[in-house]
């Protein structure tokens, strides 16, 4: 739906000038490029956006169509970076903590928007901020086992936290197979949580797990 305004431009103008009326803090929004590959309408968007007191534009670097596929059109980003004022935040493409000094050097944004790449690896974030403050790090390094399943466990406790049983699982149900991604016999547990109705099923299947492989 938030996709499908870039086809009603008098609308996004509308939107984003009574939500910065109605509020105290500062508006930002997340486009895309366009919503058809032959539709590039970030600019203007972005300019409408500037106009009516946004104070910073994420812009995805594929069209709504594409969905991620054509994440990696960095130089949409670059013509929007050109073409306002106000913070550019590039998003899309970005698989490894390295590829933040080639989106940021090659669009000239002024930062990154991070999404996929941290799920099931939360610390994607603290090795970007390594990279960028110039340490180098070892993609090749194998997958600290140890770290990775206590930061699950520390989720799926947040999840309880805040969600009741039943929307809890089937959140987790979506995050858990990013954790467990190239780990042995991943697939297999990805069914079994698929097929728990409980937190407490859920840490018994990925227990026994961790305790059988590692």
């Amino acid at each position: 739906s938030g996709g499908a305004l870039l086809k009603d431009l008098k609308l996004i103008e509308n939107i984003i000038t009574e939500t910065v009326n109605a509020v105290s803090i500062p508006v930002t929004i997340k486009i895309r490029v366009g919503y058809k590959e032959d539709e590039f309408k970030a600019i203007d968007v972005a300019k409408i956006a500037e106009s009516c007191g946004a104070k910073a534009i994420a812009v995805h670097g594929s069209t709504v169509m594409q969905k991620e596929k054509g994440s990696k059109n960095w130089d949409a980003i670059k013509k929007v970076k050109e073409n306002v004022k106000i913070p550019i935040i590039a998003n899309g493409g970005v698989k490894i903590p390295q590829d933040l000094i080639k989106i940021l050097d090659h669009t000239g944004a002024d930062a990154v928007m991070i999404g996929r790449a941290a799920l099931g690896r939360p610390w994607f974030f603290e090795d970007s901020l390594k990279v960028l403050s110039g340490e180098g790090i070892n993609l090749t390094k194998k997958i600290n086992v140890s770290l990775l399943f206590e930061t699950l466990f520390e989720h799926i406790k947040l999840e309880k936290e805040i969600r009741d049983d039943y929307t809890a699982v089937r959140e987790l149900r979506k995050h858990i197979p990013y954790y467990l991604k190239d780990l042995p016999e991943s697939g297999r547990v990805k069914d079994s949580v698929n097929k728990a109705k409980s937190i407490e099923e859920l840490l018994l299947i990925l227990r026994n797990y961790k305790n059988t492989f590692f």
